[in-house]
């Protein structure tokens, strides 16, 4: 597929996105990419991108960047998830659970729930 090809690209991109709502703009496929970028950049994880039409590498990049879009979507959800649960309603047991991370992430989630055991234990002490 060429650079001038059309390929769907959620029109929520460009308003600072919506997680219940996503839309479709067409656009040359290396724009569709590059806004896809500058969502995921700016926070905006309610994107995707549409691969049905695409081929090769170019279908490789764009489910890549869809998975990297659902995990961070996810990844935010269970933190904000974790904090609702144990910052305001006090389960003092829960924790960040995001299964299949590795690398990064999983220092991530650890460091997340050690600052919570932290906080969970001196206050247990007083």
């Amino acid at each position: 597929m060429s650079s001038s090809s059309t390929t769907p690209l959620p029109s929520n991109a460009h308003s600072g996105g919506d997680s219940s709502s996503i839309s479709v703009l067409y656009g040359t496929k290396d724009d569709v990419f590059l806004e896809a970028l500058r969502c995921l950049k700016s926070g905006d994880f309610s994107v995707r991108l549409h691969t049905t039409e695409l081929l090769g590498v170019d279908k490789g990049i764009a489910d890549t960047l869809n998975e990297v879009l659902d995990f961070h979507h996810h990844f935010c959800n269970e933190i904000h998830r974790v904090s609702v649960l144990v910052g305001k309603e006090g389960k003092l047991d829960e924790r960040v659970n995001i299964p299949n991370t590795s690398g990064s992430w999983k220092e991530c989630i650890s460091s997340i729930n050690n600052v919570i055991s932290d906080v969970v234990h001196q206050q247990q002490k007083w």
